[in-house]
C-alpha cells in the first residue's frame, strides 16, 4: 500500500504479531538532513519565542523555505545564489559544518 509523505492514518492490529514499515521517500541526497531534525530544532529554538518574533519567524520561513512569493534568489545567477541554490554535496558540507559549530 502506497500513503503518501506525511499523511496521517490509523493502524489497527489484528493479530498478535505484526510489522509495520514506514518510510518516507525522498529524492534528495542524504546529505540533505531529515525536516524531523529541523521540527525538532523548531521547537526548541522558536516556538517559546513572544508571538511578534514567532511571527516575524513565520514571514522569513515562508519566504526562504516555502517560496511563498516566488524563488527568493530568482534575481541571481546560479553561481551566486549560494545556500539559497542547488543542494550540492559542498553547500550541504558548508551548511553542516556551520550548524556543527553553532551546536557546540
Amino acid at each position: 500500500m502506497y500513503i503518501p509523505t506525511a499523511w496521517w492514518r490509523h493502524v489497527q492490529s489484528l493479530d498478535s504479531l505484526n510489522v509495520l514499515v514506514n518510510y518516507w521517500w525522498r529524492d534528495l541526497p542524504p546529505e540533505a538532513g531529515s525536516p524531523f531534525e529541523v521540527l525538532v530544532h523548531g521547537l526548541l529554538a522558536v516556538r517559546h519565542l513572544p508571538g511578534p518574533q514567532r511571527d516575524a519567524w513565520r514571514a522569513i520561513f515562508d519566504h526562504y523555505w516555502f517560496e511563498a512569493d516566488g524563488d527568493p534568489a530568482a534575481h541571481l545567477p546560479e553561481a551566486r545564489k549560494g545556500v539559497l541554490g542547488s543542494l550540492t554535496p559542498r553547500v550541504a558540507q558548508n551548511l553542516r559544518v556551520y550548524l556543527r559549530n553553532a551546536f557546540k
